[in-house]
């Protein structure tokens, strides 16, 4: 019921069910308010990946979480979404990222969104990036990015991976129709 007239006006509520006793109330909560830029959670995951990533000539440095913390789970992030091919800490990484808004990288590293995927293109960091910009970018909304994603994915063909499958369709909710047509 609140993920259809989602607003900052929520923010306390959710938060407070940050605390709750059930697991599926917290995390709901938590990726209710990664959908809020304004939300306390997203700042909380910006300070805490900021740290972790530098941009240095055309590069993105990244530093793995050391451990995932009390704080951490408390706002949503769950170690047993491992992903294999990532790892452990790679896993924990992508989690976070996904809930800060995308343009904070493009405003912090002064790069559009189109630079920035080109920048992680064939990288070790490629798939963490996209599927975390990805992910944030249907949370934030940011039709900036959406179309920036929907671009590289156009060019690289079609995937059988449902997880990519579904981001697309997601990312395409987001864009003005004239923008899917002139991507199509």
């Amino acid at each position: 019921t609140l993920e259809v007239s989602l607003s900052a006006d929520d923010i306390k509520f959710l938060e407070e069910a940050l605390e709750d006793r059930s697991k599926l109330v917290r995390d709901v909560a938590a990726r209710l308010l990664a959908q809020i830029p304004e939300s306390k959670l997203v700042q909380r995951m910006i300070e805490r990946v900021r740290p972790l990533l530098s941009l240095n000539k055309n590069e993105i440095e990244v530093e793995l979480p050391k451990k995932c913390t009390l704080e951490m789970i408390q706002d949503g992030i769950d170690e047993s979404k491992y992903i294999p091919a990532l790892g452990e800490k790679a896993s924990l990484l992508l989690q976070m990222l996904a809930c800060v808004p995308p343009s904070i990288w493009s405003n912090d590293w002064q790069k559009t969104p189109a630079e920035l995927i080109n920048i992680i293109e064939n990288s070790k960091w490629e798939k963490l990036f996209l599927e975390a910009w990805g992910t944030a970018t249907v949370r934030s909304k940011d039709t900036v990015w959406a179309e920036a994603l929907l671009r590289l994915f156009a060019s690289v063909g079609s995937s059988k991976n449902s997880n990519r499958i579904k981001l697309i369709v997601d990312l395409l909710k987001i864009v003005h129709r004239s923008q899917v047509e002139n991507l199509i």
